[in-house]
């Protein structure tokens, strides 16, 4: 390039042009011009006519060097200011210059020493410092450019991009806040500097400043809409925020205005993820792929979106298209390994996730799951030791151990809670759902919300379908939301026809499903899953409810404080284990679990041979899921097999290896592995009718039969269970409890073995313990659903009421019937665990010995206990009569409580007709009620003697008397008047009652709230009410308790004594408003309280 020469025809001969300074200097000065403008190729042809005459001329060499740079011909322009500074080699903007063209050839270590030999000659060149710090932080070395960027700014404290790229490298030094200063440094100097705003926008996302970022990508698009970065990250942004839509618009943009740009794809399928729309999630990721095949992220997360299509095939090709691209990347080993274990494909399985855990040892929750996949394979290996640094780093708050499985694996109630915890430790929020739900008013139904994924052929489904069927419909009002898939099965539409509601909601988001709850006013939300497959934490960590409760799912603590209640018993939940929940806890009165007395059992009539089974011998039985099978109780069955000769166990084949794990650890045992006979799984019916071919179910520990307890027990066959710790350890002996068959429950390993080989060995004591099941079957309370049902409303009832009151939720919130912790229980009596009225605590009041009362007698108590509330100070018994303790206290009916004849009635109606008065001036007199043709109705509650229902009729109105005895009623019905028998918080009516009336009554029921609700649903608006009662505020009272002979402190069939001011309260709370009081003759110390329904 030294001589350059025009071209010639080979004739001529070349001839150099000469040309002088002063044309030099013209052309040079036209060329720059032209450069200016942007015509290259001109000011090209002038700087080579200049060096064609001045083969060294610096200038058009060097501008000549700068035109190639702009050309991206860099070789060339590297060769032009070589030459350039070959004649000036102390030509500091030249060097610079030199040390960017190395930069775009990634000749990064020479343009960093270009830059260097520019700053050696002009230390306080600003732009080389800049460029120098822009190749250091190429290189890694971040804290040397951020030295470089400071240099700079010490020479151009007012250049935005020394601020810039100063933020950039403090960014990839974690030194955020730094960072965050630089960039609004930059954009203070350049307001229009959009990749500052966006730059900005990452580093506030670091700093979980996800508002703010979204603001400076805006600002961002602002200056620069075609931003597609800036829509991306703006997506990113909004993603963390929950605000989903928002994002969808923002990745779609992003595509829009690059349609080529992969990764606007690939996120845009993240998001459309979260809002459950996998399928458009597919097709996204299809497209990132189409434009970047070896998109390896993009492959993971498209089989995670089949996977939630449930089509676990197709997601594995892309799990291993992603590990084809990159088999390194362990989220897709471990995707694969999730896929691959719902496939059944265990061993598989395990080795992704083996690989998963060796790519990434922290991998969060793996090492647990690596042990359930083992114990779901029975592979016993290394268990002990496994097991040991499990429980090390769970003490250490590691993320490795995933509660549901983790209940198969440890009894300690301690480490269960602490697992909960540690996996619910990110918080759920979502802008779209307010954090608080405002108070609500009382529904005149209480609103009622099933949360699951498994209204359909599943466990949880066979056990609570008869419950849903069962309902109280006049109390409660169902809704279903199913999360989970419609398989059209029997049992979903079963489900679904039992609910006022049923709601598919699987592919709405968690915070759709809230915001829809609450539009619904769901009072209380159950959730049915707790951590079990399926589980929508979200909906509940939003709270779709006032109210929220975990039931029959998840058999522990959720560790949160957003679920309220954990429904159990007190077999399952000691007082001295309330400690390890964060759940306040509910008790029932039998057993916690459900069940469904319509579960049918297959006609057929199995054979030992068809099942394996030898025609003779002893069969021990186990159909638990083979992962709750521990070595420890492997260990127990195999001694017990070894002292039962004969005899065989049968088992559940959850899986192949499974089976031929536990054949050889039997036989490492010195058991013979054919005394090991496996079930294939079938359908349920035909299941329960196998298992009477079974002698005696071994239950497994730590962790229960469950649902399978309660099936072999409805089946017939008697189950021998080993009570533990933990909830999911003591489940079956809740269950037997509720049988009736504690014989069954041990409390040892030895005890357990021993109970075992005995049964076997006494084919007597065995007999009589299968007929005691039979007879017990339909006799106890384990299958009673119709009395499950009535508990667990009531539980649901006591609930609502205390967040009526505006009161927390608390542990004394229990039924009626609750044991153990929450109050004794005898045959005759159940204790109350807190008020009745409002749930607090409760403390003594006083005693009084009531076997002067006209009902005592033996064996009935003699000493009746009162407490006060310090909440709401209503003043109650301690115990209420159980429906044996009612039949004993009456064993003879009352003769002068029950209708008669002549002038003893008569009076007695006299007392009345002042009633019936007041209530017609309620009602706007007499002639404005009967003018109109019409006989309003009047239902008298308690009705005794008849006298009252005979006092309104003879007035006009349509009236029937209700009381439980049947004497009474049959008394009634003979003189004429109307009477039924039946319990008043049963009853309906075709229509809304114009009166009711409960005189004498309300002191007699154990739950007056529960009472006065039934009274307002049954009330039409502007009826009357009518209640009298013992008011120990009045004048009466006081005076006979100064004289200490108040008779009424030892009616040993009374269960509340109230103030007028707390009468008036509940009343008020109910839905009555009290529009007149009166004091009756009839007895002492009395009020009458007349409450129009509002």
């Amino acid at each position: 390039m030294n001589d350059i020469r025009m071209s010639c025809k080979p004739e001529h001969l070349v001839v150099k042009r000469e040309v002088s300074k002063e044309d030099t200097a013209f052309v040079l000065r036209s060329a720059f011009l032209l450069h200016q403008q942007g015509r290259l190729e001109e000011a090209e042809a002038l700087y080579r006519e200049i060096v064609q005459s001045d083969p060294e001329h610096f200038e058009a060499l060097r501008l000549l060097a700068i035109i190639a740079v702009q050309k991206k011909r860099f070789e060339d322009s590297l060769v032009l200011f070589d030459h350039a500074l070959k004649i000036n080699p102390r030509h500091a903007a030249t060097l610079n210059n030199q040390g960017v063209v190395y930069e775009e050839l990634h000749r990064f270590d020479e343009a960093l020493c270009s830059y260097e030999h520019a700053l050696a000659v002009k230390p306080d060149y600003a732009e080389a410092s800049l460029n120098r710090g822009v190749m250091l932080q190429e290189l890694g070395r971040f804290d040397e450019a951020v030295l470089s960027y400071d240099h700079a700014l010490t020479n151009d404290a007012d250049n935005a991009r020394i601020w810039f790229h100063r933020g950039n490298v403090l960014q990839d030094l974690k030194r955020y806040g730094e960072a965050v200063f630089s960039f609004e440094k930059a954009l203070a100097i350049n307001p229009d500097y959009a990749i500052a705003y966006a730059n900005l926008g990452n580093v506030l996302q670091d700093l979980k400043r996800y508002e703010e970022a979204v603001l400076s990508y805006d600002r961002a698009i602002a200056v620069n809409p075609d931003s597609v970065r800036a829509y991306v990250n703006r997506g990113i942004a909004l993603q963390e925020l929950k605000r989903y839509e928002e994002a969808v618009f923002s990745f779609e943009k992003a595509c829009a205005i690059n349609p080529d740009y992969a990764i606007a794809y690939a996120n845009l399928g993240n998001v459309l993820q979260y809002l459950k729309r996998y399928g458009e999630a597919v097709l996204s990721y299809d497209k990132a792929i189409a434009l970047k095949p070896d998109y390896a992220e993009a492959h993971s997360d498209r089989g995670v979106a089949l996977q939630g299509l449930q089509l676990y095939e197709e997601a594995l090709l892309s799990y291993d298209r992603a590990l084809l691209v990159r088999p390194d990347y362990a989220e897709a080993c471990y995707n694969r390994g999730v896929v691959l274990q719902k496939l059944k494909r265990h061993v598989e399985a395990l080795a992704s996730y083996e690989q998963a855990l060796a790519l990434k040892p922290d991998y969060d929750f793996l090492s647990g799951m690596c042990l359930n996949i083992k114990m779901q394979m029975c592979d016993w290996r290394d268990f002990e030791c496994q097991l040991s640094r499990l429980f090390q780093k769970i003490e250490r708050s590691e993320k490795v151990a995933v509660p549901f499985s983790f209940l198969s694996i440890s009894d300690s109630l301690l480490l269960q809670k602490k697992v909960a915890m540690i996996s619910v430790g990110e918080s759920c929020f979502s802008p779209q759902v307010p954090s608080a739900i405002s108070k609500r008013s009382r529904h005149e139904k209480i609103r009622i919300g099933y949360y699951s994924a498994d209204f359909h052929d599943h466990a949880t489904a066979y056990l609570m379908a008869e419950l849903f069927e069962r309902h109280d419909r006049s109390q409660f009002e169902l809704f279903a939301f199913s999360f989970g898939p419609d398989r059209q099965d029997k049992m979903r539409k079963r489900v679904a026809a039992a609910f006022d509601h049923f709601f598919d909601v699987r592919t709405r988001s968690d915070a759709e499903i809230v915001l829809f709850s609450r539009d619904l006013e769901i009072d209380i939300a159950i959730d049915l899953k707790g951590f079990t497959q399926g589980f929508r934490r979200g909906i509940f960590a939003l709270r779709a409810a006032p109210i929220q409760v975990s039931y029959l799912g998840y058999p522990g603590t959720m560790g949160v404080g957003y679920i309220d209640y954990l429904i159990a018993d007190s077999m399952l939940i000691p007082e001295g284990s309330r400690k390890y929940y964060t759940e306040k806890i509910v008790y029932l009165p039998d057993s916690y679990q459900v069940n469904d007395t319509k579960r049918v059992i297959a006609e057929k009539l199995f054979t030992r041979k068809e099942c394996g089974l030898p025609e003779q011998g002893f069969v021990f039985a186990c159909f638990n899921n083979n992962n709750k099978i521990t070595p420890a109780t492997f260990d127990g069955w195999m001694r017990i097999l070894g002292q039962v000769e004969g005899s065989v166990l049968w088992l559940l084949e959850d899986n192949v290896a499974a089976a031929d794990n536990l054949r050889n650890e039997a036989m490492q045992r010195g058991v013979d592995a054919a005394r090991l006979v496996f079930a294939k799984r079938m359908p349920l019916a035909e299941h329960l009718a196998r298992q009477r071919l079974g002698d005696l179910f071994l239950d497994t520990f730590p962790c229960n039969a469950h649902t399978t307890a309660s099936d072999a027990l409805w089946a017939g066959l008697p189950l021998l269970t080993l009570l533990g710790e933990s909830f999911a350890g003591r489940v079956a002996a809740s269950l037997l409890n509720a049988m009736q068959l504690p014989e069954l429950i041990t409390s040892k390993q030895e005890e357990y073995e021993a109970l075992a080989i005995e049964l076997a060995s006494n084919p007597a004591k065995l007999g009589n313990i299968r007929r005691k099941l039979e007879q017990n079957r339909l006799a106890t309370p384990l299958f009673d659903t119709k009395r499950f049902t009535r508990h667990i409303e009531q539980a649901y009832c006591m609930m609502y009421e205390r967040y009526q009151q505006e009161l927390p939720p608390d542990h004394l919130f229990s039924l009626p019937s609750a044991q153990g912790s929450t109050g004794t229980i005898s045959q005759l009596q159940q204790e109350y665990a807190c008020c009745p009225l409002c749930g607090c605590k409760n403390s003594l009041y006083g005693r009084a010995d009531c076997s002067r009362h006209t009902l005592w007698h033996e064996p009935l108590p003699r000493i009746l206990e009162w407490m006060r509330c310090p909440g709401c100070h209503h003043v109650y018994t301690r115990h209420f009569w159980t429906q044996a303790g009612i039949d004993e206290l009456f064993r003879n009916a009352q003769q002068n409580q029950l209708a008669g004849f002549g002038a003893s009635q008569d009076a007695k109606r006299a007392n009345w007709v002042p009633v019936v008065d007041r209530v017609l001036n309620l009602l706007g007199g007499y002639r404005s009620i009967m003018d109109n043709g019409s006989h309003p109705t009047w239902v008298d509650v308690g009705c005794g003697d008849g006298a009252l229902v005979m006092t309104a009729g003879d007035f006009g109105f349509t009236a029937l008397g209700l009381d439980a005895r049947s004497e009474a009623v049959r008394r009634i019905i003979e003189l004429g008047f109307k009477a039924e028998e039946g319990d008043f918080m049963q009853c309906t009516f075709e229509r809304k009652l114009d009166v009711l009336s409960m005189m004498d009554v309300l002191e007699h029921m154990p739950y007056p709230g529960l009472a006065l609700g039934k009274a307002a649903e049954l009330v039409r608006p502007g009826g009357v009410l009518v209640i009298s009662l013992p008011d120990l505020s009045c004048s009466s009272w006081r005076m006979m308790d100064a004289a200490k002979c108040n008779p009424y402190w030892m009616e040993i069939e009374h269960y509340h004594n109230f103030s007028r001011e707390r009468l008036i309260a509940l009343l008020g709370e109910r839905g009555f408003d009290v529009a007149d009081f009166g004091i009756p003759n009839r007895y002492k110390a009395q009020m009458e309280l007349y409450a129009v329904r509002k």
